[in-house]
């Protein structure tokens, strides 16, 4: 499925509308711009996509709850976990919640 215009206005208005479009879960841009107006679209993105460092970064902006939708991997690397700490002071608390 292609990203059109029409979806990318609709998703950074309402990110979690990402659930609507399964076969974007995996379209990078379709994600930030979810994930920038609702960091919890993050739940609704692509396995691979919940281990890219730029997407969760954008997600933790939005919420520091959304970490336990990232990859187990990002949230043990300790400069991943400094960066998000920059992002969303918070962030920090949410680091060993159980997936």
């Amino acid at each position: 499925m292609e990203l059109t215009e029409k979806i990318k206005q609709e998703l950074s208005k309402d990110g979690l509308k990402l659930v609507r479009y399964p076969k974007l879960k995996n379209n990078k841009e379709a994600v930030l711009v979810a994930v920038k107006q609702n960091g919890w679209a993050l739940e609704f993105a692509s396995k691979k996509l919940r281990a890219n460092k730029e997407v969760v970064l954008e997600a933790v902006k939005e919420s520091d709850w959304v970490l336990q939708y990232a990859s187990y991997d990002l949230t043990e690397d300790k400069d991943f976990m400094l960066e998000a700490v920059k992002q969303n002071g918070f962030a920090i608390c949410k680091r060993g919640v159980e997936r």
